[in-house]
């Protein structure tokens, strides 16, 4: 089955939505000859395995019938949010944070 990879998405998302379970990781990044920390493309076609030794078929089945869709990938380089951050959660120390 290929699955084709939308925005934000990561290897670890897809295995635990066609899995159920992020371990199977290591198996969709070995077919796809890719490491496990690669950042993929909106678009980018990823192989899965027939099955996996992992396989947690309720939490999958769940995920499909309830719709639920993983994408906690960071944004690429160059795109910014909307807002930008502010308070001191967000202050660099002697360069934003300055204290008298």
């Amino acid at each position: 089955m290929i699955v084709i990879a939308q925005n934000n998405k990561s290897l670890f998302d897809i295995a635990i939505q066609y899995f159920g379970t992020a371990q199977a990781v290591f198996e969709v990044a070995n077919q796809n000859l890719l490491s496990v920390t690669d950042q993929l493309t909106p678009g980018q076609e990823i192989e899965l395995p027939e099955a996996s030794e992992f396989q947690q078929k309720e939490i999958a089945n769940y995920y499909a019938k309830n719709g639920i869709v993983p994408a906690t990938a960071d944004e690429p380089e160059g795109i910014t949010t909307d807002e930008a951050l502010e308070g001191i959660g967000a202050m660099i120390i002697e360069q934003t944070l300055i204290i008298e």
